[in-house]
């Protein structure tokens, strides 16, 4: 069994398990309803409903974020097409290790782009596609801006500075075909 596959199936059992357990009987809080807020009821009509027609699987799938080991997909499934029939995951993070060493240098971002294309051509739901860039984009593809550590954004006390830092990062970032960074996080540094 692929490392994969277990991990698949080990979250999968972590969410089932939680579910379960959280499902289970009404726990005594101590919390009178005479002290609690009445609940105000709101009338929500959701827009979309698709998510009513998908399975559990796709349901569950959908709340999981993959790291991007493209090769290691074909090998084991043959084609994108394939493994996101049977894993049909929510998002993608494209670790830069996965594709720094793509030769010829100069196609490394035509490469990334052209991976995440075929994972979004694959599915049948909008992906999420995400990264950390703390430094900006340039910090690990040269063709884009080095940015400074998000330290020096607070040492600086001035808090336009940090908008055009998250704008400029937002803009390139979006260009390589991210729409979700991870950042900022506690690792200032």
């Amino acid at each position: 069994m692929s490392f994969f596959k277990i991990r698949i199936y080990s979250t999968s059992l972590i969410i089932f398990f939680l579910l379960i357990t959280a499902c289970g009987e009404k726990k005594e809080t101590g919390i009178t309803d005479s002290i609690l807020p009445r609940a105000v009821g709101f009338d929500f009509t959701p827009k979309d409903t698709t998510w009513k027609n998908l399975t559990i699987r796709e349901k569950i799938g959908q709340t999981m974020i993959i790291r991007v080991y493209h090769k290691d997909h074909l090998k084991e499934f043959g084609t994108v097409e394939n493994m996101m029939k049977k894993y049909p995951v929510g998002g993608l993070f494209i670790p830069d290790w996965k594709f720094l060493n793509h030769k010829p240098r100069t196609d490394v971002i035509p490469n990334i782009r052209r991976t995440i294309l075929e994972y979004e051509n694959a599915s049948r739901f909008p992906l999420i596609i995400t990264e950390d860039f703390e430094r900006g984009v340039g910090s690990t593809y040269y063709e884009y801006t080095h940015m400074p550590v998000e330290m020096s954004l607070g040492a600086a006390n001035k808090p336009e500075l940090s908008e055009k830092f998250g704008n400029g990062i937002a803009k390139e970032a979006g260009a390589l075909g991210m729409n979700w960074l991870l950042h900022p996080v506690a690792d200032l540094n």
